[in-house]
């Protein structure tokens, strides 16, 4: 049987209600508004929720890289400088689509250093501003293209998305095998950024001279053209979290 507790007041506006109690279970019953102002707020951050894993989704963002945000890069004096100048870059958008020159953004270091960290916040600051962005993995595009031409399935639609969308994250550029085909494929999707001014951000494990070694003169030269070069230098931040991992604990004993 219900049974009517003393009155109260609502801890938002302080409007009076009376909370009834069944058993173990308290229900209230307000006078005001704040329960339906609560619910629809709560209804409108999973919703709002649910837009941003869509975005995520359709911008190819893995959860492990969902997490990585400018708020969790830790720079440092070695990595500085494309920390700014990758942080900026969301500020400024769309100031990039109206540029022939230096529109994008090429990282360059040796593995673990951060690049693909500094890249994927690019993209999730620009998803935050409702930019349609792509994120590939360039040996995994490859692949997954070389599967479908293999199965008869032309490679259209994949390419004109990849061409069209107004920015495309290249990560580990140079890493795919270095192939005829691979190469054409890289090249074609590049100049058609460059011929329509559609801004690029890359990574690359490889040096400036290796990447040309990699991909060829004519596409590299394009991307320098378009993209900013930044150095991504300092430890080896895989190798830091599992070291981390082996001694959660420094001060321990054995």
């Amino acid at each position: 049987m219900l049974s009517p507790s003393e009155p109260a007041a609502c801890s938002g506006c302080g409007a009076p209600y009376r909370a009834l109690s069944l058993g173990a279970h308290h229900l209230n019953c307000p006078t005001c508004d704040c329960v339906i102002r609560r619910a629809r707020a709560r209804e409108r951050q999973e919703w709002q929720e649910q837009e941003r894993d869509q975005r995520l989704a359709v911008a190819n963002i893995s959860p492990r890289l969902a997490e990585c945000t400018f708020e969790r890069f830790q720079p440092e004096e070695g990595n500085w400088q494309a920390f700014q100048q990758c942080a900026a870059y969301p500020k400024r958008w769309p100031l990039q689509m109206k540029e022939a020159q230096g529109s994008g953004l090429l990282l360059w270091g040796k593995p673990g250093r951060g690049k693909s960290h500094l890249a994927v916040a690019v993209v999730l600051a620009l998803l935050d501003k409702e930019v349609e962005v792509r994120f590939i993995t360039v040996p995994d595009f490859l692949s997954e293209l070389r599967d479908g031409l293999r199965q008869n399935v032309a490679p259209g639609e994949a390419m004109s998305c990849l061409t069209t969308v107004p920015l495309l994250v290249l990560d580990d550029l140079g890493a795919e095998n270095d192939t005829t085909w691979a190469n054409e494929t890289l090249y074609q999707l590049i100049n058609c950024r460059y011929q329509n001014l559609l801004p690029l951000v890359a990574t690359t494990n490889c040096d400036l001279n290796e990447l040309e070694q990699s991909l060829g003169e004519r596409t590299v030269s394009r991307l320098l053209e378009i993209c900013l070069p930044l150095e991504v230098k300092g430890p080896d931040r895989r190798k830091q979290a599992a070291n981390e991992r082996k001694h959660p604990f420094p001060n321990a004993g054995p």
